[in-house]
């Protein structure tokens, strides 16, 4: 119910490293897979990985690790501050984001900063350029109100201790269906 998930599109992890790290090598896979079916008529050679600089140290390391795997580049925005509103980000990853990528990876809730991302308008505009998007939800679960389904990202990725206070070693990964 705090996902607004069907169970069968949930899977327990021990913790949001770990999901996002199954996120991101399923997405590579699948990336992998497609660009091998259609590499001798790409002109865009393997795409991009791309992602905010506010997003958490470790899944930028993973980021880098994706991007190698697939042949990618990897993009890394800098969010300009001031923000004004939640449009300011979305106007900057519009035009920031390249038309080829393949990958596209945002934190809801930005450790960090804890800046709220639009992530559902994110999501919207790298999935639009045809870019797998996983969302790193880590803070966002009972902190905001998720509905998995109208974000739309294939991953999202949230930890259980965090907000729910239950024992480190519990977090959730929701796959789209699809």
């Amino acid at each position: 119910r705090l996902l607004r998930a069907s169970p069968r599109d949930l899977v327990f992890s021990p913790n949001a490293t770990y999901g996002l790290n199954v996120a991101l090598h399923a997405a590579t896979s699948i990336l992998s897979s497609r660009l091998a079916a259609t590499a001798p008529t790409s002109s865009s050679g393997n795409g991009c990985v791309f992602m905010l600089d506010v997003g958490y140290g470790s899944v930028k390391k993973m980021a880098a690790l994706a991007a190698e795997r697939m042949g990618a580049r990897l993009v890394i925005h800098p969010v300009r501050f001031p923000l004004a509103d939640a449009a300011d980000v979305v106007s900057q990853v519009a035009a920031a984001l390249p038309a080829h990528t393949s990958l596209a990876i945002f934190d809801h809730v930005t450790s960090n900063t804890a800046l709220v991302l639009p992530v559902t308008e994110l999501v919207a505009l790298a999935r639009a350029r045809g870019a797998l998007v996983v969302v790193d939800g880590a803070h966002g679960m009972q902190s905001l109100d998720v509905d998995v389904g109208i974000i739309g990202a294939d991953w999202y990725v949230t930890n259980c201790h965090k907000w729910l206070c239950s024992t480190k070693g519990v977090a959730l990964m929701h796959a789209r269906e699809g």
